[in-house]
């Protein structure tokens, strides 16, 4: 067929024997991450979350960095995936490869949206039309009623004032929905 299927089967059976069997000795590809890799990844690990956390960054901002940091620095503390190195790797398979490539197309596709008049969310222009409106009522009931409490008898204008009180919170209930 296109062959790709074998390609996978072939690197997750080398994957799944390169693994490391309870009880057994763990090779490292490098042989200095014996001696201080560990401490290493792990100081990188907490000093890039701790920066993180003390930046003044959006919430959604830090979580998003702090889980692709996380998810990059599992990889690299692991000593059997490492990091894909050399000219004879399949550098287009790497996780590395899949988040630059849909980094990039986010961005185009983003500048592209932007650019776009008509691609504007179509509510938006309403919205300060519709901020306006409600806050002139607001206004006018408001008056109403100061007007009739201000008076010096009971009369039905307080029906039309519960009356457009009520109309308020339908408009309410219309725009949450």
């Amino acid at each position: 067929q296109w062959g790709w299927e074998q390609k996978f089967l072939d690197k997750y059976k080398s994957m799944k024997a390169d693994t490391c069997k309870p009880g057994e000795t763990m090779n490292y590809k490098d042989p200095n991450y014996r001696s201080f890799g560990k401490i290493l990844s792990w100081f990188d690990l907490t000093f890039v979350l701790f920066l993180f956390l003390i930046s003044n960054s959006a919430k959604n901002t830090i979580m998003f960095g702090m889980s692709w940091h996380i998810f990059f620095m599992m990889n690299f503390m692991n000593p059997d995936v490492g990091v894909v190195e050399g000219p004879d790797s399949d550098w287009y398979d790497t996780d590395y490869f899949v988040v630059l490539t849909t980094t990039i197309l986010g961005v185009i596709v983003a500048m592209i949206a932007t650019g776009i008049p008509k691609a504007r969310l179509t509510n938006v222009g309403h919205l300060v039309e519709d901020l306006d409106a409600l806050s002139i009522s607001i206004t006018h009931v408001w008056e109403e009623s100061v007007e009739y409490l201000t008076g010096s008898e009971r009369s039905a204008k307080r029906f039309q004032i519960e009356t457009q009180i009520d109309a308020l919170s339908g408009k309410h209930l219309a725009s949450q929905e």
